[in-house]
């Protein structure tokens, strides 16, 4: 019993001799912690379980706090992107603007160096802003350099204002109709009547009617007329020699097929200008399908109703308006016909214009134009063929 005893009372200090021998500081955080702090000697096995648990949560903690840090810097760096695209979308809008501004009128020249100004200034900001902590796309780079490039064009399209007509380049129909958006007439067919109603620029509305049974007889079943005009254009030929061409005389489509809307309109203008401005205004919001004039023009109701038409049937359209009204059909109006590549020394005939004379007024009308400085034009841009209608 007391050998038992003896032996119980050594056993342990046999084993805190070798623990302290063998079980140094740096055995401990080796053995015990090989990744996280050091246990202070003398702990218990309690003690160092406790204190490697709280480590491992520390360690997590950082993590999860890193984790945090990069997702925060990716979304920082998408929005900055998005922050960046809508600025460079700002922009291109501006100078969208700039340019409707630029093509409507000579008269807009102070409103166009403000926008031009708008925009430098624009650009300028945005060039100066803090670093990002992403750099621009490729993209977004291209889309910058084109916005700087375009402020150079616009402002040497400022410093020479004096533009070519339509006459002389072919870039009137390509230019936005000045409004929100295109008013074509709605067309409507009921208990066998056809019904058109339109606007003019001021918003007055406009309501007429016509049998379908006369519409399908005048328009759909009437042959087209296909009389023709001898034209002659001097030094086009072998050696210079005078060439006589053919081309579709369409007078013969002008019929006044409008009399009631058109003498309501004239009504609400007080000038015979003004008339003409708001006939003008009415076609321009039709879609222009060729600037040329080609093979078959069509009735004025056929492109009334469609809202579209090429160069001949736009201005088959307008003088068809004119002479509807009782005005207009004092009035003398003509088609020049004439070459548009070449204005003042023609080589073929493929466009043709309004012509109109009033007892105080001459004006010469291009029914494609999309803008005003583009629908008025002056007589001697053109050297053409004019025949009556």
């Amino acid at each position: 019993m007391s050998s038992k005893i003896l032996l119980l009372a050594i056993v342990p200090i046999v084993v805190g001799v070798l623990s302290v021998s063998y079980l140094n500081d740096e055995a401990i955080e080796k053995k015990f912690l090989p990744t996280y702090s050091v246990v202070p000697l003398g702990g218990g096995v309690t003690e160092i379980v406790l204190e490697k648990s709280t480590a491992v949560l520390e360690e997590n903690e950082e993590l999860k706090t890193r984790v945090e840090q990069t997702a925060e810097q990716i979304l920082q760096a998408e929005q900055q992107r998005a922050d960046l695209a809508e600025k460079i979308s700002i922009l291109e809008n501006q100078v969208s603007v700039i340019e409707d501004i630029r093509f409507s009128s000579d008269e807009k020249t102070e409103l166009l160096e403000q926008e031009i100004t708008k925009l430098e200034t624009q650009i300028e900001e945005f060039k100066s802003q803090p670093a990002a902590v992403v750099q621009p796309t490729p993209e977004q780079e291209d889309s910058i350099a084109a916005l700087e490039a375009k402020i150079r064009e616009l402002e040497e399209a400022q410093d020479d204002p004096e533009g070519d007509s339509i006459f002389e380049s072919l870039t009137g129909f390509e230019r936005e109709i000045l409004v929100e958006t295109s008013k074509v007439p709605e067309v409507a067919m009921e208990e066998g009547t056809i019904s058109w109603d339109f606007v003019d620029s001021r918003g007055n509305s406009y309501t007429f009617s016509k049998l379908s049974d006369d519409f399908i007889d005048e328009v759909v079943r009437l042959p087209a007329p296909q009389d023709t005009l001898s034209i002659t254009l001097a030094g086009v030929g072998q050696g210079g020699t005078a060439e006589t061409v053919q081309i579709r005389d369409l007078s013969k489509f002008v019929t006044g097929q409008m009399p009631k809307p058109m003498n309501e309109l004239y009504n609400t203008v007080t000038t015979p200008g003004e008339f003409i401005f708001e006939v003008w205004w009415i076609v321009s919001q039709f879609e222009l399908t060729s600037y040329e004039m080609q093979p078959d023009p069509k009735h004025p109701l056929d492109t009334f109703s469609k809202g579209e038409g090429d160069n001949e049937d736009l201005a088959i359209l307008m003088a068809d308006m004119i002479k509807s009204s009782d005005i207009g059909k004092t009035w003398e109006l003509r088609f020049i016909y004439f070459d548009s590549d070449n204005p003042s020394t023609p080589q073929k005939i493929n466009h043709v214009a309004l012509l109109i004379e009033s007892e105080q007024d001459t004006w010469l009308v291009e029914p494609t134009a999309k803008t005003l400085e583009d629908a008025f034009v002056k007589r001697d841009k053109v050297r053409g063929n004019l025949a009556p209608i």
